[in-house]
C-alpha cells in the first residue's frame, strides 16, 4: 500500500502527499520523528531541510547544518532504492490441454516397458522402422535386419539403438541405423540405458546385465542376487535403476541398485513385470499389470535406503502418470486426461519431505483432471519426450503436444 501510494500510477490517486498523521501513525511531538536531508532550504543556504514537521507532509528548515544543529527530534527513515534484478521473471505459460500434433500408422505394437525415445528422435518400431525428428516431426526411414524377429526398441541415444528380440540375438546400431551389427549372446535386449558412464542391458539370463562403455565397444557381465531380466520394467534417474522383475514367485518386489553393483529388494507388493517411470524429485511411478494390481507412487533417497511409499491408488484409478511442464497427464485405459500442475525442476536431491509435497501438488491436481483424447484401445507404452507425450497403442502411434 505504501509503495502504490508513492506511485504517480496510483489507481485511488491518493499518492504520497494525501497520506494523513494517522495513516502512518505519526504524532508530533517528543523525540525522534522528524527527518534530517541533504537539501538546504530554499529560504537559507545555510540550513537543511527537515520533513516530518509539523505533519508527515511538512517541510521545515531545520535550525543547523547538522543533525546536531536539528535537535533530538530528529530520525531516520527508509528509502527504497531500485537497484535491478539478477534475471527477468518470466511467467509460466498459459496452461492448456494437449494437444495432437502427429499420427502414424505402425505394424507392431511396442511394448510398455521400451524407451524409443531420445532428446531429438523418436523411433518408431517396424520392418521398415521410422525415426521421427523432434523439431518438424520429419520421417526417415531405417532398414532393419531382415532376420530380426524383433517388435519393440530402445533407444539410448541419438546414435544409438538396439532392437530386442524373442527366438534370435538383438541388433545394435551406433549409427542410427544406417548399419546393425550383433553382439547380443541372448534375445529381450529391449531395455539398455546409459547410467553413470556406462550403458546397461539385461540379457534373457536371469540376474545378469551386460554393462557396456559408451562406445559400446566392449562389455562385461555383472550378476545380480535378484529375479530381473530384461522383461522386468525398469526407469532411472542420475541416482539409482529401479526395477521390477519378471518371475512370478519374485513379483511383489522392487529391485534398487545406487551402483549397478549392489542390488536391494524391498516386497512394495508390486505385480510381475510392472513398468517403472520416473516422475521427478526422486518419485517412481509403478504400475502394476494386473487388473487386481495397486499402482504406487514410490520414493527413492538418493542414497542407499529403503524406498517409502508416498501413494497407493485404487484398483484400476490410474495407469501411468507423468510430469510434462506445466501439465500433469495420466492414462486410464484407452483414456488420456490432462490437468494445470505447475512446472518443478527435477532435483536428486530432493528429501522425503520434498517428495511428499510434490506429490501432494500432484494429487491436487488429479482432482481436476479432464479427457483429451480416448484411444480407440489402451495404449500398449505411453512415454514423455521432451515437452510431448507419445501414445503407442496397436497399428497407431500419437504424439500430442503438452504445453
Amino acid at each position: 500500500r505504501l509503495l502504490m501510494r508513492c506511485s504517480d500510477q496510483d489507481p485511488s490517486a491518493t499518492f504520497w502527499e494525501r497520506f494523513t498523521d494517522d495513516d502512518l501513525g505519526h504524532t508530533y511531538g517528543g523525540n525522534t520523528h522528524l527527518s534530517w536531508c541533504y537539501e538546504t532550504h530554499p529560504f537559507s543556504a545555510n540550513h537543511r531541510v527537515s520533513r516530518g514537521y509539523p505533519s508527515i507532509t511538512g517541510v521545515a528548515a531545520s535550525n543547523g547544518a547538522t543533525t546536531e544543529g536539528g535537535g533530538l527530534k530528529m530520525a531516520w527513515r527508509p528509502c527504497l532504492e531500485y537497484i535491478g534484478v539478477d534475471e527477468t521473471y518470466v511467467p509460466p505459460p498459459e496452461y492448456e490441454a494437449p494437444s495432437l500434433v502427429y499420427t502414424g500408422d505402425t505394424s507392431q505394437t511396442g511394448r510398455y516397458d521400451t524407451r524409443m525415445t531420445t532428446d531429438n528422435y523418436f523411433y518408431i518400431a517396424g520392418s521398415p522402422m521410422r525415426r521421427l525428428k523432434y523439431s518438424d516431426l520429419s520421417e526417415t526411414s531405417i532398414t532393419v535386419p531382415a532376420d530380426s524377429t524383433f517388435r519393440f526398441a530402445s533407444a539410448v541415444n541419438d546414435d544409438t539403438i538396439n532392437l530386442g528380440a524373442y527366438a534370435s540375438p538383438g541388433y545394435l546400431s551406433k549409427d542410427s541405423g544406417a548399419t546393425w551389427t550383433k553382439p547380443f549372446s541372448s534375445g529381450y535386449a529391449d531395455i539398455a540405458f546409459e547410467f553413470k558412464g556406462n550403458i546397461y542391458i539385461p540379457t534373457t539370463t536371469l540376474k545378469e546385465w551386460q554393462k557396456w562403455n559408451l562406445e559400446m565397444t566392449s562389455y562385461s557381465l555383472i550378476t545380480n542376487a535378484y529375479q530381473v531380466n530384461s522383461q522386468s520394467g525398469a526407469a532411472k534417474n542420475n541416482n539409482a535403476v529401479v526395477t521390477s522383475t519378471s518371475q512370478s514367485a519374485m513379483g511383489t518386489y522392487l529391485y534398487i541398485t545406487w551402483d549397478m553393483q549392489t542390488t536391494h529388494a524391498h516386497n512394495i507388493g508390486i505385480g510381475t513385470n510392472s513398468p517403472v517411470e520416473y516422475i521427478g524429485c526422486n518419485v517412481f511411478f509403478v504400475r502394476t499389470l494386473s487388473a487386481a494390481g495397486v499402482s504406487r507412487l514410490i520414493y527413492v533417497p538418493p542414497t542407499v535406503g529403503a524406498p517409502t511409499l508416498l501413494k497407493a491408488f485404487a484398483i484400476g484409478e490410474v495407469g501411468n502418470i507423468f510430469h510434462v511442464n506445466n501439465t500433469l497427464i495420466t492414462r486410464n485405459g484407452a483414456v488420456l486426461k490432462a490437468a494445470q500442475l505447475e512446472a518443478r525442476p527435477d532435483d536428486t536431491n530432493a528429501s522425503l519431505a520434498t517428495a511428499q509435497a510434490y506429490v501432494a501438488d500432484i494429487l491436487n491436481a488429479m482432482s481436476s483432471l479432464a479427457p483429451f483424447y480416448t484411444e480407440t484401445t489402451a495404449p500398449n507404452n505411453v512415454l514423455p519426450w521432451r515437452d510431448r507425450l507419445v501414445s503407442y497403442t496397436t497399428g497407431k502411434v500419437r504424439i500430442f503436444d503438452a504445453k
